[in-house]
């Protein structure tokens, strides 16, 4: 008997003769695995978390910031020891800040927390060419996000001290430099110290270059922050959330430097970088911070958002419905869609699971709330569940599991007798019609073992063969005096590929007839 036989005989143990068909139920969740499929979930824009319900969840995977040209330092807090990602930043591990997990971690699994008069969390610059000692950068920008428990006046959640020397011998001076971001009356508010220095011009007077913000700082509520510098026009410049609250500019005039003068002219204070000394994140602050990075370089497109516009996909691995011809009924999801997040379904059918390619068989979007029209049938199903997030970026869908409704279309019951007649190199079989409104046709299996039916003839081939709707078929090209065993099965309209439980076997051994 085939592998296949096998299973369909299996299959069909449970059910007699003439039953009807019960619905049956298949579970398809984010630990799913199928040994029928190739692959098993595939992931794009997806992560796999710990649903809060048991078992796992799909989430969108946040748009999270990746050690590049010109990034300085990224942090990402997921770690109970920070570690900067671009290796320039060694973290002192005595100051490492507490980690708050799960939900209150905006991107990834951790964010730091911070509460007030527990000290900073400091990062000594290794090899930063931003804030490296005697570095002069250029252009730069620094970006985090923060989570503020009460958003008080006066507290401070970045900063950075050092002094510049300037001159030789005897006519040395030291000049203080910092910047720092704190809360100001409620507003966010960055100050520069020193920090831009005239090109030129050693021992000239302190600058000072200082920015509010127009937005009050919301307390309890996730808010990015993004301060960059274009050196070639002075323009130091912050966004909270994407949108422009203040600018200045490092120019003696305190406007932009005209076209053509830039540093060559002189009208442009650059960042000038003294003694190294390290950046302290929530010095004097109550709350949380998450992906704290400083880039060599003018971010153009403030990311200010949590989430991808694109959003992300999840294919499901190639199932076995267990019989041919099955019958898809409906699937339905378990989504969650926050706000204006949402979610979109799509599947696949095929009575095979072999020459699948990404566009074929083709996609058909359904819908999970309602049953699938038309009743689709197929061996092998697929699913795919796409995730968006909603308009701000600050809230995403996620994903928990497919059910899916179906009836087996099961094969027709075998004849209920078999009779072998042996002739010369050759076997004629008869037996019952079977009185069942969908048989399509009886397929025939025989071999040279009780049960084992891998035999070959010398005409017609290897076994099974298809005998249509005939009541006899015969298998010629057989030897002489060897025993053959034979079965037969019914099939519908899935063919001979889908026949059902066999027969009672039947034997016969071929013999040469006298003349």
């Amino acid at each position: 008997m085939s592998a296949k036989g096998i299973a369909v005989a299996a299959c069909l143990l449970a059910v007699s003769a003439g039953a009807s068909v019960a619905e049956t139920t298949l579970r398809v969740d984010p630990a799913t695995v199928s040994p029928s499929s190739p692959e098993q979930w595939v992931l794009e824009g997806l992560r796999r978390v710990p649903g809060a319900a048991g078992g796992f969840d799909f989430v969108l995977d946040e748009a999270r910031g990746k050690p590049g040209p010109g990034v300085d330092l990224l942090l990402g807090f997921d770690e109970a020891a920070p570690v900067d990602a671009t290796g320039r930043w060694a973290a002192r591990p005595a100051s490492a800040p507490e980690l708050a997990g799960g939900s209150r971690a905006f991107m990834g699994s951790g964010a730091a927390s911070f509460r007030s008069g527990e000290g900073p969390f400091l990062l000594d610059p290794r090899a930063s060419e931003v804030l490296g000692p005697g570095a002069a950068p250029g252009d730069f920008s620094i970006s985090f996000w923060t989570w503020p428990a009460v958003a008080e006046n006066g507290e401070i959640l970045l900063r950075w001290r050092s002094v510049r020397r300037e001159g030789t011998g005897g006519a040395v001076k030291v000049a203080p430099q910092s910047f720092d971001f704190s809360i100001v009356r409620d507003r966010p508010a960055w100050s520069f110290v020193d920090f831009f220095v005239p090109p030129g011009q050693p021992g000239s007077a302190p600058t000072r270059v200082e920015l509010v913000g127009a937005s009050i700082m919301v307390p309890r509520t996730w808010t990015h922050h993004l301060l960059r510098f274009d050196s070639s026009t002075g323009l130091v410049e912050y966004l909270m959330n994407g949108r422009v609250e203040a600018t200045a500019y490092a120019t003696p005039s305190g406007r932009e430097a005209a076209p053509g003068t830039g540093v060559a002219g002189r009208t442009v204070f650059a960042p000038r970088i003294g003694e190294a000394a390290p950046i302290e994140i929530g010095p004097e602050y109550a709350g949380l911070v998450d992906e704290f990075s400083i880039a060599s370089r003018f971010v153009a497109e403030a990311r200010s958002s949590r989430y991808g516009a694109s959003g992300g996909s999840a294919v499901s691995p190639v199932m076995d419905l267990g019989s041919a011809r099955a019958r898809l009924l409906s699937i339905a999801a378990r989504r969650r869609t926050p706000g204006d997040s949402g979610a979109s379904f799509m599947y696949r059918v095929a009575e095979e699971a072999y020459g699948w390619s990404a566009a074929s068989p083709e996609w058909t979007p359904f819908d999970p709330d309602r049953p699938l029209p038309g009743g689709p049938r197929g061996r092998y199903v697929q699913l795919r569940v796409e995730l968006y997030p909603d308009g701000r970026g600050a809230a995403g869908a996620s994903f928990s599991g497919f059910e899916l409704r179906y009836e087996p279309d099961l094969p027709p019951p075998p004849p209920a007798r078999l009779l072998a007649t042996p002739g010369d190199g050759s076997v004629t079989l008869r037996w019952t019609r079977v009185p069942e409104a969908d048989v399509a046709g009886y397929a025939v299996w025989f071999g040279t073992r009780p049960g084992e039916y891998f035999g070959v003839s010398a005409t017609l081939g290897p076994g099974p063969f298809d005998a249509g709707r005939a009541l006899e078929f015969t298998v010629g090209g057989l030897e002489n005096g060897t025993v053959y065993y034979f079965a037969v099965a019914s099939y519908d309209a899935a063919g001979p590929v889908g026949a059902g439980e066999f027969s009672v076997e039947a034997y016969a051994r071929p013999l040469r007839t006298p003349k």
